[in-house]
C-alpha cells in the first residue's frame, strides 16, 4: 500500500453566503486544493484561517489560531500555509514558531505581488523574524516573477514563480460589439473614476457593465445614473467565465496597493480577451502593450480613453489571437504542478 504524503492546507477559500469571502486569493486557493485533491500520492485537509469576515473581529481569529494551531499540525508532513498581506508579519511568524518546535516542514504561499516592498519598509529586527521564519520554508511560491529575483539571494529555500492562474477555456469567436465589461471590487483604487471618465465621452454604441460587490461609501445608489455603466451585481465564480465571454474587453484600470497578478485579468486572457489596465505594480509581466492588451499609467483618465477607442473591429482579432497565446503561462493544469512537486519532493 502506497503511503500518502499528509498535507494539511492552512488557507482561506470561498464561504458560501459570506460574499466577504470572495475574492482572487481564496478563488485560487480552492483550485489549488482541487488540484491537489487528484495527486493519488497525497492526503490533502484543509483548514480555515478566518471564521470572522468582518474587520473587526479577524483579530479573535488570529488570536484563536496562536493557541490553537499546535493540535492541528501534529503528525503532518507538510503544512503549506497561504497568506495574505495581513498575516505576513504577525500572525504566520508566530505559527511557524511552532512548526519548527514539532519539526513539521513547511512551504509559503504569497498572495498579490508587494511582500518585498512591505519587507523593504520594515526595520532589521522586523526583517530578521522573516529571515527566520517565513523564508526558512521549504518553498517559497511568489506570484510575480520580480518577487522571485528579490528574494533568491535572501533564502536557501527554493523560490518558485506561481503566477496567478486559471483553467483553459473554450475560445469563442466573437465580432466586435463594443461591449466592455469591468469584474473586481468596485473601489477608487481599481479605476472606477477613470472608467466613468471614458463613459462620458465614449460614442453611445459603447456598453460598460460593472460585477462585483460595490462600497455603498463610494458609491450610493444611483452613483452611475446617466451613464453608459451598468451595474449588474455580484457574480459566482462559476458565472465568471460565461459573462465574459458576452463582452470584447476587460478593463482593469487598477491602482490598489499590493496588486499582484489579478486572477480577472487572467481569466480574461483565457479566452482570448483584451484587457486594458495599467503599468503597475508587475502587472506589465502578464499584460503586453500593443499584443494582448493596453496599458496605461495609472489614474490617466485620457489614456483611458484613447486606450478604449484605440481597440477596433480591424485590430480586435490581432488582440484575441495574442491573449490566447499568453495564457499559456498561466494555465492551472501546468502551474499547480509545482505544489505537488513541492510537497513529494524530500
Amino acid at each position: 500500500m502506497i503511503q500518502k504524503t499528509k498535507v494539511l492546507v492552512f488557507a482561506n477559500i470561498p464561504i458560501q453566503g459570506e460574499k466577504n469571502s470572495l475574492g482572487g486569493a481564496t478563488v485560487l486557493t480552492q483550485e489549488i486544493i482541487k488540484h491537489l485533491n487528484k495527486n493519488k500520492l497525497l492526503e490533502v485537509k484543509q483548514i480555515q484561517i478566518r471564521k470572522f469576515w468582518k474587520s473587526k473581529f479577524q483579530l479573535i481569529d488570529f488570536l484563536l489560531w496562536i493557541i490553537k494551531f499546535p493540535f492541528i499540525i501534529k503528525n503532518q508532513d507538510v503544512v503549506s500555509l497561504h497568506a495574505t498581506k495581513d498575516m505576513h508579519f504577525y500572525l504566520m511568524p508566530i505559527l511557524i514558531i511552532w512548526l519548527k518546535i514539532f519539526k513539521v516542514k513547511y512551504t509559503y504561499h504569497f498572495f498579490a505581488g508587494n511582500f518585498h516592498k512591505q519587507y523593504e519598509l520594515k526595520g532589521s529586527i522586523h526583517q530578521e523574524i522573516i529571515n527566520q521564519t517565513i523564508l526558512k520554508a521549504k518553498c517559497l511560491f511568489f506570484e510575480t516573477k520580480e518577487m522571485v529575483s528579490f528574494f533568491r539571494n535572501k533564502t536557501k529555500g527554493e523560490c518558485i514563480w506561481l503566477p496567478n492562474s486559471r483553467k483553459p477555456q473554450q475560445v469563442i469567436n466573437k465580432r466586435f460589439k463594443k461591449k466592455l465589461v469591468f469584474i473586481s471590487r468596485i473601489l477608487p483604487c481599481k479605476g472606477v473614476e477613470e472608467i466613468l471618465y471614458a463613459s462620458k465621452k465614449l460614442p453611445k454604441d459603447y456598453t460598460i457593465d460593472f460585477y462585483g460587490p460595490i462600497n455603498n461609501t463610494y458609491y450610493p445608489e444611483n452613483y452611475f445614473k446617466n451613464t453608459l455603466i451598468n451595474y449588474c451585481g455580484i457574480l459566482k465564480p462559476s458565472e465568471v467565465i460565461p459573462t465574459l465571454n458576452n463582452y470584447n474587453i476587460m478593463l482593469l484600470p487598477t491602482y490598489c496597493y499590493g496588486e499582484g497578478y489579478p486572477g480577472i485579468i487572467i481569466e480574461a486572457l483565457s479566452i482570448g480577451m483584451p484587457v486594458i489596465t495599467t503599468d503597475f505594480n508587475s502587472i506589465s509581466e502578464i499584460i503586453k502593450d500593443r499584443k494582448n492588451g493596453r496599458l496605461v499609467k495609472i489614474k490617466d483618465k485620457q489614456a483611458l480613453l484613447d486606450a478604449i477607442l484605440e481597440i477596433s473591429k480591424d485590430n480586435y482579432q490581432q488582440y484575441i489571437e495574442e491573449a490566447i497565446l499568453s495564457f499559456k503561462s498561466f494555465n492551472s493544469e501546468l502551474v499547480f504542478k509545482k505544489f505537488s512537486k513541492a510537497f513529494l519532493d524530500d
